[in-house]
């Protein structure tokens, strides 16, 4: 099982991430890459960005964290991005490996809201998939 709270302590280090350097980050993925759709709704609150190479989801980026979870797919964009993003390699985006200790993250890690019931998205293991889910 892999940690949520060391990973996204990671990204937290990563200073001067904000809502305009994702936009930013979209906009150069679709034009200097395979990236051919983007997925995030952000005006109904979507936290998460997904990015898709033809329609295989290859990316998540987080939208107040610099964090982004990725397949090897991706792995090409990781080394360009590397001074703004924390990347998180993933196999499956839908395996369960992650857990994380809710009453730390929300304490340590402000910046994410976990808004799903633990009925909804269990925090003991839950997937990458998952984390898009609960954090909106």
């Amino acid at each position: 099982m892999r940690n949520l709270l060391l990973e996204t302590l990671k990204a937290k280090g990563i200073k001067g991430w904000n809502h305009e350097k994702l936009i930013i980050l979209t906009e150069d993925f679709m034009q200097d890459s395979d990236i051919n759709m983007i997925v995030w709704d952000y005006l109904s609150g979507e936290e998460v960005c997904g990015f898709l190479i033809g329609d295989k989801l290859v990316a998540y980026v987080h939208e107040k964290l610099p964090i982004c979870f990725y397949l090897i797919e991706f792995d090409k964009y990781k080394d360009l991005n590397s001074d703004i993003l924390w990347f998180v390699a993933s196999e499956d985006f839908y395996k369960r490996e992650w857990y994380a200790n809710l009453d730390q993250l929300r304490e340590m890690i402000p910046e994410l809201t976990w808004s799903a019931s633990v009925e909804a998205v269990n925090p003991d293991s839950f997937s990458v998939d998952d984390f898009r889910f609960a954090t909106h």
